[in-house]
């Protein structure tokens, strides 16, 4: 228990203590979370000779299958984990507040948080916020770098929208390209992943979903995009047939790890090959169109209180996703919110009635109806209190106004 409060990490563990099945899967339990990614974990005696075998002792159990025998509690250890949920992250200092939310919540909404192993690629994060996500999860966290995701081709590129120094500014999460080497950042003990961004609030039992899916074989499984569910007019034309292809959104999504890693090639040109207008989002779309499987909406919910009930309708270029009455239940209890919209406050795009950019809580005027949640969450986070500075968002809104004239008047 103390090397597991030290949050120590080992290449190898080897397991050969209490021969027992209740001692043997205690000790391998325990010691699990403790095992680098990419590491082994090792057990003795897993054939140990019965009672009346040659090379057996007069203590040895009667049978293989008894509660004195170590193999049952290995067998028992090998098929938990054969269901162990990974969870993939990927953020930078400006989304570490956001992301704690995120985290706190999808912990603390599960029916077995020791199955979930979660790991962050770390942008830049500093040490310190590094310890604070610690204190949220009940095992140690797999800390990756953006190298060990970033062999695309354009991992490298993070632009964090700057944020002013003081304490009580809020966060603008950056948008990256690491969710294309995804695959190359998992670790490999299950065959799939669950990817979270940032921006997410976690209300239902993330083992349910994990469950729910096991039979589910795509390379990628993921919720439509609520505001474009056939992708947009910056797509290349060339590649992509609103009426034959499906748009997903990358915010919530389960990948398939060996799919991802040997698609990673392709995807690195696809990422070089076009002015993306939703960047890796883009990529995975046209990487993987018309092979990933749909999941249900409850579990990314997307545009809550804004420009989800346009989708209630067909337009002249999306169709409908839901009906009045669909929307509305799932707008009652989605499993998981996603609080989509631009990462910085946008003048201009406030007047946009599809996807304004005040869509974050932590912007102070975000109209989705769970952001009232999203703040009680974050007061079980060691950024307990933090509330957004409206004078902040004031001042930088007034400073674009002169853009914004200057560019109408030169238009």
């Amino acid at each position: 228990m103390e090397l597991q409060k030290s949050a120590a990490a080992y290449d190898i563990i080897y397991v050969d203590g209490d021969h027992s099945q209740k001692g043997v899967l205690t000790d391998a339990l325990l010691s699990w979370p403790m095992v680098k990614s990419g590491g082994y974990m090792l057990f003795d005696d897993y054939l140990w000779p019965t009672r009346g075998a040659p090379s057996s002792w007069p203590c040895s159990p009667v049978s293989t299958d008894s509660p004195n025998h170590p193999k049952p509690g290995i067998d028992h250890f090998l098929s938990t984990m054969c269901a162990e949920l990974e969870v993939l992250m990927a953020f930078d200092e400006a989304s570490v507040m956001p992301a704690a939310v995120a985290i706190c919540s999808m912990f603390r909404s599960c029916s077995s948080p020791q199955s979930i192993r979660l790991g962050i690629i770390s942008l830049g994060l500093q040490e310190e916020s590094k310890a604070k996500l610690q204190q949220l999860t009940p095992s140690p966290i797999d800390w990756l770098s953006k190298e060990q995701a970033s062999s695309h081709g354009r991992g490298s590129e993070h632009p964090t929208t700057a944020i002013p120094s003081s304490s009580s500014s809020p966060p603008t999460p950056a948008h990256t390209w690491v969710k294309l080497g995804l695959g190359a950042a998992a670790s490999h003990r299950t065959e799939r992943a669950l990817y979270l961004d940032a921006d997410v609030l976690v209300r239902g039992d993330v083992c349910e979903l994990w469950e729910s899916t096991k039979a589910l074989k795509a390379p990628v499984c993921a919720v439509p995009d609520f505001g474009h569910p056939r992708g947009h007019a910056g797509l290349p034309a060339d590649t992509w047939d609103p009426h034959l292809c499906a748009y997903f959104n990358a915010g919530v999504f389960i990948l398939d790890i060996a799919a991802f890693q040997s698609k990673q090639p392709q995807l690195s040109s696809l990422a070089a090959s076009y002015s993306w207008k939703y960047d890796d989002q883009d990529v995975l779309n046209v990487g993987f169109s018309k092979r990933w499987l749909p999941l249900d909406p409850t579990w990314n919910a997307q545009g809550l209180g804004s420009y989800a009930k346009f989708r209630t309708a067909t337009s002249a270029d999306q169709p409908a996703l839901f009906t009045p009455k669909s929307l509305h239940a799932l707008a009652s209890e989605p499993k998981i919110v996603h609080f989509c919209g631009s990462s910085k406050l946008d003048l201009e795009a406030m007047g946009s009635k599809f996807c304004p950019s005040t869509l974050k809580p932590w912007h102070g005027t975000c109209p989705n109806p769970f952001a009232g949640e999203w703040f009680m969450w974050l007061d079980q986070t060691p950024w307990k209190g933090w509330r957004p500075d409206k004078e902040w968002a004031i001042k930088i809104l007034q400073a674009q106004v002169p853009t914004m004239v200057v560019g109408r008047w030169n238009a």
